[in-house]
């Protein structure tokens, strides 16, 4: 028997990898900066507390190890930022677009409802050229499902929020910067509506209610 081409097996694998780069290739490019004051631009940067094991309050609360600690934040600030880009996007026009309209009540209020996990995490290097050729730093890919509701039993899934985080380099032992990217997809299998989210005018660092 002639193979042509590599074995079928094989040939997945590779798709799968070509796939995973374009990917990457697209996240990367959304939230690099094209400058050293790019990256450093207020209006698109986070601050989260770095988690204390020795911290008792810290364990009390109920935070076993970093990773929760981290999520809570990261939720949080999220959660944040879709409120004020809305709010923005409100004194900007009078009409938003389709996919936010859901996360807006009858009153007027804004209510974004995001699950209390992490649905997929990954972590990795990044070189940002745009600051030097040898500055790598840590580069995180996340998605959270958002609800029309906080009820469990009965709320109904309106989309997933794709975060992506830059470490920005720090000596502080306290806290750690991000520069962040936020976009909205809409949950529909065909012609999902999306909303890219990164920038807020006017914005200063977004802080974790853990760095107060």
């Amino acid at each position: 028997m002639i193979t042509l081409g590599p074995p079928l097996g094989v040939g997945a694998w590779l798709l799968r990898r070509q796939y995973e780069r374009s990917e990457y290739n697209k996240s990367i490019k959304g939230i690099l900066p094209t400058s050293q004051e790019d990256f450093e631009k207020q209006s698109q940067r986070i601050r989260v507390a770095r988690y204390d094991e020795t911290d008792v309050d810290t364990v009390l609360e109920g935070f076993d190890n970093q990773f929760q600690y981290f999520q809570k934040q990261i939720l949080e600030i999220v959660e944040k930022r879709i409120v004020d880009y809305i709010a923005v996007s409100e004194t900007k026009s009078d009409t938003i677009s389709k996919l936010l309209r859901p996360l807006v009540d009858e009153n007027k209020q804004v209510t974004v409802h995001l699950g209390s996990d992490f649905e997929t995490f990954v972590t990795t290097k990044a070189e940002v050229p745009a600051v030097s050729d040898d500055t790598f730093v840590e580069f995180t890919k996340l998605s959270v499902p958002y609800f029309n509701s906080k009820n469990t039993q009965k709320r109904t899934r309106l989309g997933v929020a794709e975060v992506s985080l830059l470490e920005i380099p720090s000596k502080e032992e306290q806290v750690q910067d991000f520069r962040i990217a936020i976009t909205l997809v809409q949950y529909k299998q065909w012609g999902a509506a999306k909303e890219h989210i990164d920038v807020l005018p006017g914005q200063e660092i977004q802080k974790s209610s853990f760095c107060e």
